[in-house]
């Protein structure tokens, strides 16, 4: 079934039009980019015209279940992306005194938990940014600290921080001279574009008895529309996902359940005996590679049930796609009250009752109340008044288990950051 697209419209996103010879130039991969399995993925969705032959395709790995475009944009396309637009594009390009103060100990509580607390361990922060987690390993005491960043923008910044300690480029550009003793990734495998080939480059320069963490979106928590649309996560991994890929390099993996973010996946990969096992499970550590079933997405199926309800919503036949952001507390107004159009005149008065009370930054008790009962509703869990984004569409027919979204016959629709 086609799903037209007529409008949208996402707090943290914008939405770009691909055209078909655009994405008819990208290669379909032939394994899996996480585990490598050989093995055919299952189709979950395609995002095209209504009459293209190809589109691009959402597929879940049946070996590791890792969802992930089929046939991305080629790999220089989006090492292109994130070395000269990322930062522009997120408008973050200025006066570089007022960046790269932040200090995140995320990684550092990781390591203390692990017992890891000597300060002369090496440790490498591949995809770095603007040295956060850097400076937070610096700040309890670590003292051979050091990072790789794409981003000729943050580079600049993390090198100002921390002189001579940043590498050049991609993970395939650097090749240090020493092999560390922990190499970390915060929230950057899922937009490097052969997951398990950047693992097996952290394998091979990480010391036999080194660690590896991982750190990424847990996929049970991300917002459907946003894991078929958002062309920047290439990938959305599980746990399994995580934990296959280590073991097909050989290592074990356990996750840490300390994070000061609940909804993502902390990974920390070792050979086998390096680390007492025993010794981690009381420390907040656990091999459960079981995914999350308290979540938004939790079955095969969640795609087309999502997209797919059973009402339409207007006398035209549209379909109102409505989801909440996946972040914890609302940052700014939420969408317009024209993407509430399935709701009866007596909500709607509601709905606009709720976005005055916040442009006039109103706090009454029963207000918030009923910004909860709609975001249960709109099955958020245990989220604060998150934002709203929507997706309006036209239904037409078709095959109803071969989901495709699309711009007329025009355009494939996702969005960038």
């Amino acid at each position: 079934m086609f799903l037209d697209l007529l409008d949208a419209g996402h707090e943290k996103y914008s939405l770009i039009k691909l055209e078909r010879e655009d994405v008819e130039s990208f290669v379909r991969t032939s394994s899996c980019p996480t585990c490598n399995s050989a093995r055919s993925p299952q189709k979950i969705a395609t995002i095209g015209g209504s009459s293209w032959q190809t589109g691009l395709e959402v597929s879940e790995c049946v070996d590791c279940k890792v969802l992930f475009y089929r046939n991305p944009p080629s790999e220089s396309r989006i090492l292109d992306y994130y070395s000269n637009h990322w930062n522009s594009t997120r408008g973050e390009i200025g006066d570089v005194s007022t960046l790269g103060l932040s200090v995140n100990r995320k990684i550092a509580d990781l390591l203390s938990q692990l017992g890891l607390t000597g300060k002369n361990q090496t440790i490498l922060d591949v995809g770095c940014g603007y040295g956060g987690m850097m400076a937070g390993l610096s700040s309890v005491g670590y003292k051979q600290v050091y990072g790789l960043e794409q981003s000729g923008h943050r580079r600049l910044v993390a090198t100002d921080r921390f002189p001579n300690r940043i590498f050049k480029g991609g993970y395939q550009d650097c090749r240090p001279n020493i092999h560390f003793d922990v190499i970390y990734s915060n929230h950057v495998l899922e937009h490097i574009h052969r997951p398990f080939e950047a693992f097996r480059w952290m394998v091979e320069h990480v010391r036999e008895d080194g660690i590896i963490i991982i750190v990424v979106p847990n996929n049970a928590w991300e917002p459907v529309v946003d894991q078929l649309m958002f062309v920047p996560h290439l990938h959305s991994f599980g746990k399994s996902s995580i934990a296959r890929m280590a073991d097909s390099l050989g290592y074990q993996t356990m996750f840490w359940h300390g994070s000061p973010k609940p909804h993502e996946i902390c990974a920390v990969c070792f050979k086998t005996g390096h680390l007492d096992i025993n010794e981690l499970t009381a420390r907040n550590f656990a091999e459960d590679k079981k995914e999350d079933t308290n979540s938004f997405c939790n079955e095969n199926s969640r795609f087309y049930n999502f997209f797919y309800p059973d009402k339409q919503l207007d006398d035209g036949g549209h379909r109102l796609i409505n989801w909440p952001t996946n972040s914890h507390r609302v940052k700014s107004l939420v969408q317009s009250e024209a993407s509430f159009i399935d709701l009866d005149p007596k909500y709607k008065t509601l709905i606009r009752a709720l976005l005055w009370r916040r442009r006039l930054g109103l706090k009454y008790k029963i207000f918030l109340r009923g910004e909860r009962v709609i975001n249960r509703t709109l099955a958020t869990h245990n989220r604060e008044v998150p934002d709203y984004n929507y997706l309006i569409c036209s239904t037409t027919t078709g095959e109803s288990n071969d989901l495709r979204l699309g711009i007329r016959d025009d355009f494939a629709p996702v969005f960038i950051k």
